[in-house]
């Protein structure tokens, strides 16, 4: 989302979108998190020879989705900045300068 895209939302509209966006990376995340498991299943143990065990015993072991998903929506105490026409009109002038 541009400035002028987010400049042109509501502040509800842009906390849906940004939580929208959280809960996207937290997906990529989890899909990480699996392929990682499965690499590390194959490679990493504890011991050796015959009595070589994985590392981790399943995978909430190794990564706790529930737990990081759960994180996204806890009450997150957030510094509002309050912008000056000036700040705002500098910011605009940035992002169109990056345009061109």
């Amino acid at each position: 989302m541009t400035y002028i895209e987010a400049a042109n939302t509501t502040l509800e509209q842009f906390y849906i979108y940004n939580t929208a966006y959280a809960i996207q990376q937290e997906e990529m995340r989890y899909h990480s998190a699996i392929q990682a498991w499965f690499n590390q299943s194959v490679k990493a143990t504890k011991g050796k020879g015959k009595s070589a065990k994985s590392a981790y015993k399943n995978f909430e072991d190794f990564y706790n989705h529930k737990e990081e998903f759960d994180k996204l929506f806890e009450p997150v105490q957030q510094v509002q900045k309050v912008l000056t026409l000036a700040d705002k009109n500098r910011l605009l002038n940035q992002t169109m300068k990056g345009e061109c």
